[in-house]
């Protein structure tokens, strides 16, 4: 680069030195460092832009891959899905007190879509009415697998009485994966006395009269006049404040049919109803309130 003899800044300062030089010569000396500056400063622009990060602009502020730069794409509209967390530890659960809808006491499906880090670990539950004491049970659904196998089953429990409990298990859910998610369905029928369990890998956000069931294996005969009148809490993701899953609960739900389309008696949905780190919160379609026990917290899936 040519040895500065001018100093300016601008344009408007270059041209007004060209217009007082005395004469030809200095007056392209002028125009001749002004050219050289302005491809500098060029090149300079066209160096921070190659700087520029590329990719889509996210909810942080930061890029990816993706190209941004050719305008084709933009900021993320991805949304966290919000659920219930629990650690496998007793008295970690959400809760709703007992109330006549949660009272179920014929025809009943129970409906959950739960993630849990290992399906290995015995029964882990998604949704009861069940308290041991002053022998009030009455439903539960859970998932049950061994560490001697990878088959995990799908759980139901019943009570005709609120002590003697029938508990059939079918399985194995297909080709299920440790931290994968599942929709998960048992439905009693009680003028025929059976008793079908089902699953479904249909998308988290599946809103449940859509869901996609395959039945799993022969129903099973559950012979009672009807379930017990049990006046418990009804607990998501504990059993009587035990068999706590370590992973997440999506959704459960409690219906007073044998038809999975059907009126929710009980809805559990925090991603629809709830902010993450909320304690409590009421559903927004069967108006029960929630309200969270022990380790247990609303946050989004990771």
């Amino acid at each position: 680069m040519a040895l500065k003899l001018y100093g300016f800044s601008d344009t408007t300062q270059a041209l007004e030195l060209m217009v007082r030089a005395h004469s030809l010569q200095q007056a392209s000396i002028i125009f001749a460092e002004y050219i050289e500056q302005l491809n500098a400063h060029t090149v300079g622009a066209l160096e921070v832009i190659k700087r520029i990060p590329t990719g889509t602009l996210t909810a942080d502020g930061s890029f990816n891959s993706q190209g941004i730069i050719n305008g084709n794409s933009g900021p993320s509209t991805e949304t966290e899905f919000l659920a219930l967390h629990l650690d496998r530890i007793d008295g970690s659960f959400a809760f709703t007190p007992d109330v006549a809808a949660n009272r179920i006491i014929s025809d009943i499906t129970l409906i959950s879509w739960v993630q849990f880090d290992s399906y290995q670990i015995g029964e882990q539950t998604a949704i009861s009415k069940w308290a041991a004491a002053g022998n009030e049970r009455a439903y539960s659904l859970e998932t049950k697998g061994s560490s001697q196998t990878s088959q995990v089953d799908i759980k139901l429990r019943l009570t005709e009485d609120g002590t003697n409990e029938i508990s059939p298990e079918r399985g194995p859910i297909s080709n299920l994966s440790n931290g994968e998610g599942v929709w998960i369905r048992w439905t009693w029928d009680n003028t025929t006395n059976l008793a079908t369990a089902y699953e479904s890998f249909d998308d988290k956000e599946t809103d449940y009269t859509a869901i996609s069931w395959t039945q799993i294996k022969a129903a099973v005969t559950i012979d009672f006049t009807g379930i017990f009148n049990s006046d418990a809490d009804v607990q998501v993701g504990a059993l009587d404040g035990v068999l706590v899953p370590a992973g997440v609960i999506g959704r459960a739900i409690l219906i007073a049919s044998t038809d999975p389309q059907a009126a929710a008696a009980v809805d559990f949905f925090p991603n629809r109803d709830a902010v993450a780190g909320d304690k409590t919160f009421t559903s927004s379609t069967t108006f029960e309130l929630w309200t969270l026990q022990g380790n247990a917290t609303i946050g989004p899936i990771i």
